[in-house]
């Protein structure tokens, strides 16, 4: 079993005052707009912490991070400004942390406080338990947001142990593991369990979900539906039989 598992980036949702910039003369970035319409992201150069107090003053969140390690990641640069709505500007900013290998972990979610954390291991333990855990079928609602979550599928036809011993095969030629590197186990013979980027988990949902519905078994066709071939012959006996009086009265 093959499962194409690909890291997709964000199209912007709208457009508006694109801005184009040399590539060889990339300097700081203008000013940052927000309003009614979105947020507008100039281009330009950003350090890690502007980019997440822009969308944390946008979508009225709290960012929680260590300076000391968002300054150590390398700025992000826009060629062109993007212009960015709400879902927007969250699945943006989750994608480009993912690029600088970090997550936005929930610790009060209802009202908005998160923390960023990085995800090497050259910074110590890693938040496991604040992973948050999405339905299956939200998932699928939003295929292009980076966010690292835990999920489970019920499968109808495939047998779970064997897809979840397939998917740790083809999860084990992608890296080593840390927290956002796809994982998966099961719960008895229909229920498998994923840890990872849910854009990512989306696709393996999608393909198993497929998968499975190939794997339904097909249906025999009512009895009532088979036709009785005894039947047939004696009803073709007897329109011959008509068919042969008929020709003696014309004949007469």
């Amino acid at each position: 079993m093959r499962l194409a598992l690909t890291f997709t980036m964000l199209a912007v949702l709208a457009s508006a005052q694109s801005v184009e910039v040399d590539a060889g003369k990339i300097t700081r970035h203008g000013d940052i707009v927000t309003g009614k319409r979105g947020l507008t992201l100039p281009a330009g150069e950003f350090t890690i912490g502007e980019m997440i107090d822009a969308v944390a003053s946008y979508l009225c969140r709290n960012y929680l991070y260590d300076p000391t390690v968002i300054n150590q990641r390398e700025p992000l640069v826009l060629q062109r400004a993007l212009a960015l709505d709400a879902l927007g500007s969250e699945e943006v900013l989750y994608a480009l942390l993912a690029s600088r290998n970090l997550a936005a972990l929930p610790l009060d979610e209802v009202r908005g406080v998160f923390q960023i954390v990085p995800l090497d291991s050259t910074h110590g333990a890693h938040p496991m338990a604040t992973i948050p855990w999405r339905r299956a079928q939200d998932l699928v609602l939003r295929p292009h947001f980076r966010e690292i979550v835990m999920t489970a599928m019920t499968l109808k036809h495939l047998d779970a142990p064997q897809v979840a011993n397939a998917l740790r095969n083809h999860f084990s030629m992608l890296r080593t593991w840390q927290p956002g590197a796809p994982m998966v186990t099961f719960l008895g013979d229909r229920s498998i369990v994923l840890h990872g980027y849910a854009d990512q988990l989306t696709q393996v949902i999608q393909a198993l979900s497929e998968l499975d519905h190939m794997a339904a078994p097909v249906k025999a066709p009512a009895r009532d539906a088979i036709p009785d071939h005894a039947a047939l012959l004696q009803r073709l006996d007897a329109l011959e039989r008509e068919v042969r009086e008929l020709r003696q009265l014309l004949g007469k």
